[in-house]
């Protein structure tokens, strides 16, 4: 699949911003990142969810991830 320069820039972004969230939580020792549209990301501490210091997690980024990971029920 070919992909425009605008695009890959837009992927390259959203990719490097879901890596720093996934690092953070890497070394805080969270269980979970639960992501939201427009939300802030928040972590699972052990039994406390938390708030990240991190801008809210965009409408594009969400769709970005459903198009490559598919929807998951639980």
């Amino acid at each position: 699949m070919w992909i425009s320069g605008n695009q890959l820039s837009c992927h390259n972004f959203i990719v490097n911003q879901i890596e720093t969230l996934c690092r953070a939580c890497r070394e805080l020792g969270a269980a979970d990142l639960l992501l939201r549209e427009n939300a802030v990301p928040h972590i699972r501490l052990g039994e406390v969810i938390r708030a990240m210091e991190a801008p809210p997690f965009e409408p594009a980024w969400m769709e970005y991830l459903w198009a490559r990971c598919g929807w998951f029920c639980f």
